[in-house]
């Protein structure tokens, strides 16, 4: 049986098509509800980079990820909706100090689709050059991982099928 995070069926239902501009910032609710967090926010809107707020409906969120250059996102449905989208994405932290490696949940995710789990402050993205160096990186884990998401989704769809109704 296939095992992936359904998020990636994502990619059969909606596929990328028109160009794609602009960065976005896909902040965990948790920074996007802290004073502090607002504040970092505003700096990385002022670096160019538009918020798609977590209380978007989902299928505006799908359009903003999948029409996006590249996201950088606190959470953990922001890189996987991206991945699925074949958009680049960097996990970050808001934290004063962030940690030498993301919690269990983002291994646990980057190592079902054979991607060694990075995350970076949020601050690296402020600076252009920093920024374009971890932005090559997302592309390029893109491009490593699409065909393992292809063999992920198509395994969730046979594993679903027996659920559909009238089947």
């Amino acid at each position: 049986m296939q095992l992936g995070d359904p998020g990636l069926v994502v990619r059969s239902l909606r596929p990328v098509t028109g160009r794609r501009e602009g960065k976005v910032l896909i902040p965990h609710f948790t920074v996007y509800r802290s004073a502090a967090g607002r504040r970092r926010i505003s700096e990385l809107v002022a670096a160019g980079y538009s918020v798609a707020e977590p209380t978007l409906e989902p299928e505006k969120m799908i359009d903003l990820i999948r029409s996006a250059e590249s996201v950088v996102s606190s959470g953990m449905h922001g890189v996987i909706l991206s991945h699925s989208l074949r958009t680049p994405a960097s996990l970050i932290s808001f934290a004063d100090e962030v940690p030498a490696k993301p919690a269990f949940k983002y291994l646990d995710y980057h190592d079902s689709v054979g991607l060694d789990a990075r995350i970076s402050s949020w601050s690296t993205f402020i600076d252009r050059s920093l920024a374009v160096v971890e932005i090559e990186r997302a592309r390029q884990d893109i491009e490593d991982v699409s065909p393992k998401i292809d063999s992920l989704v198509e395994g969730l769809l046979v594993a679903g099928r027996p659920l559909r109704s009238g089947s």
